[in-house]
């Protein structure tokens, strides 16, 4: 450390005293206060020659960055969630293909063991033309009855 306290050795904090501070204000002030420099800050502020531009271009751009910005995290997470989405339908694929085989190995099983799908069908209902005929001319010849299975079922006289 000097004499006056101007410099600390390796840390390179200057402490000012009354007696330099003047001298080291004058040089900045100096070299920071020229004329270019405060034409060209009050032309990039629309100040001196009136112009608004340069501001209003300086929001838009801020605009368009925080809109591209948002945009930006929107696809990383519309990245992220069809990510997601793929592998669920992989895992849902690998599935369905792992349930496939165990249905192949046991199809033969099966088709052995259910009735034939012939004898499931339900026989269609046939009406003659004579028992149509019969039925309208008169109502003395009780007409047969037929369950659904299209068995003839004789009624007791009680119920006729």
């Amino acid at each position: 450390m000097d004499k006056k306290g101007v410099l600390i050795g390796i840390v390179g904090l200057a402490f000012i005293t009354k007696d330099n501070f003047f001298p080291l204000f004058w040089n900045a002030w100096k070299a920071s206060f020229k004329e270019l420099t405060i034409l060209s800050s009050f032309r990039a502020t629309g100040i001196s020659p009136p112009d608004p531009n340069p501001i209003l271009d300086s929001q838009d751009t801020k605009k368009l960055r925080q809109s591209l910005y948002y945009l930006s995290i929107q696809n990383k997470l519309l990245k992220h969630e069809m990510d997601g989405i793929k592998q669920a339908l992989s895992i849902k694929e690998k599935r369905r293909k792992k349930e496939k085989a165990l249905q192949l190995s046991q199809r033969c099983k099966r088709k052995a063991s259910q009735p034939s799908a012939q004898s499931r069908k339900r026989p269609k209902r046939v009406i003659n033309a004579t028992d149509v005929g019969e039925a309208s001319e008169g109502a003395s010849a009780a007409p047969s009855k037929s369950t659904r299975s299209s068995r003839d079922v004789k009624l007791l006289d009680r119920f006729k």
